[in-house]
């Protein structure tokens, strides 16, 4: 494996959902619908087990930087429910919301988005069925962001916040709560919201040792409970117009990105990446326009453990 390569993997793997077991679970998209399914972290072999097949939508996850639409997929640990975006073929304006319960694999509720703009899904990992998930939605009438926490079967909503700036990133920690990055015309801001939805504070965003090819970011946060801390990717603007893509870690002591050296290779997309809880490993999901695959990698050692070809997973947990 070139070294180019290895340095994309590298990348890839660090910006992730947590929680991975030896199995977790995938959404990718199957033909003209959406297929749930089932991935073998340990002996993946080439494909998800899919438990359940929902036609007729779509799923667009991340693929899309352009999409409003970002981080539209959580899944809660604790009562086994996962919820997603998803839209109907030929229709990207009326989106709806989509619970699936993964012990039984059935749909729970399919009801549409009350909102075309939505993104940040994030389950606060408690064993309610209420209003459990965090979301980030803007009204077109007002240009605000609104903070809220949803049940995402009958879509009841509480707005617990409201403020001017561009939606970037957001995730919870392993506490429930939930930590937004966005903009506005006088910078970078973080927003934090404890578990019950109620903001707790606000610090300015900075970048310790940005490239100076930084083009935007960050983009899909998460949290590593191994590292207990937040990783997010920047995309950097290459001498000949491409993108590539470099991971930061956030020093929340003073409110700093710190970069890595990690850098990708040009023309990838990192489309799924799960860390696991328990181990220095992470479980990454890729493509470039011609392959899809699943790879294992140590954080310890810097190691790829594995590498082999594999469904187009669009969202794991």
């Amino acid at each position: 494996m070139n070294k180019q390569l290895f340095c994309l993997f590298a990348l890839l793997c660090c910006t992730t959902t947590i929680y991975a077991d030896t199995y977790g679970v995938g959404i990718f998209n199957d033909g003209t619908g959406v297929a749930v399914g089932l991935i073998d972290y340990t002996s993946p072999g080439f494909s998800a087990t899919t438990q359940l097949y929902l036609p007729n939508l779509n799923y667009i996850g991340n693929s899309s930087l352009s999409s409003p639409n970002t981080q539209v997929s959580s899944y809660n640990y604790a009562t086994k429910q996962l919820t997603f975006l998803a839209y109907q073929p030929n229709n990207s304006t009326s989106p709806v919301i989509v619970t699936v319960d993964c012990n039984k694999w059935k749909v729970v509720s399919n009801v549409a988005a009350p909102v075309s703009y939505l993104a940040g899904f994030a389950y606060d990992q408690s064993n309610s069925f209420g209003q459990n998930m965090f979301t980030t939605f803007k009204k077109a009438e007002d240009g605000y962001l609104y903070v809220a926490k949803i049940n995402p079967v009958n879509l009841q909503i509480s707005n617990y916040d409201a403020f001017q700036g561009f939606y970037l990133t957001s995730a919870t920690d392993d506490r429930g709560n939930y930590f937004l990055v966005y903009f506005n015309n006088f910078g970078y801001y973080i927003r934090i919201y404890n578990s019950a939805g109620q903001f707790a504070m606000q610090k300015t965003l900075t970048f310790g040792n940005a490239p100076s090819n930084m083009q935007s970011g960050p983009i899909n946060m998460a949290y590593s409970t191994k590292d207990s801390n937040f990783m997010a990717t920047f995309m950097l603007k290459n001498d000949d117009g491409s993108l590539s893509s470099t991971l930061a870690w956030m020093d929340w002591s003073t409110g700093t990105f710190n970069f890595t050296s990690i850098l990708s290779n040009h023309g990838f997309t990192a489309t799924a990446n799960v860390a696991d809880p328990n181990q220095n490993l992470v479980y990454i999901f890729g493509s470039n326009p011609s392959t899809s695959f699943m790879l294992t990698f140590d954080t310890s050692s810097n190691d790829l453990m594995a590498i082999g070809g594999y469904t187009q997973i669009l969202a794991a947990f």
